[in-house]
Order: structure tokens, then C-alpha cells, then sequence
């Protein structure tokens, strides 16, 4: 399961990099929910 999410993680941070190109505020509101969740995910395992 550890290393799905760690494949997902990096998607995600791609994405947001993608992202941050073309909206900045949009970047940090994705960056902030994805830290979020590992924080929850990572309290869970």
C-alpha cells in the first residue's frame, strides 16, 4: 500500500507542478490538501 501511494504522490506532485505554471493560488490550495491527506493517511497506517 506504501509504495501505490508513494506512485500517486509523485502523479500528484507532476500535476501540481504542471498546475503552479499556470495558477499559482490553485498550486498551493492542491499542495496544502495533499499534504493534509498524507498527514491523515500516514496517522491511519
Amino acid at each position: 500500500m506504501l509504495t501505490v501511494f508513494s506512485i500517486l504522490s509523485f502523479f500528484i506532485l507532476t500535476l501540481t507542478s504542471s498546475l503552479m505554471i499556470h495558477n499559482f493560488k490553485k498550486f498551493t490550495i492542491i499542495l496544502i490538501y495533499y499534504l493534509i491527506s498524507y498527514n491523515f493517511l500516514w496517522l491511519i497506517c
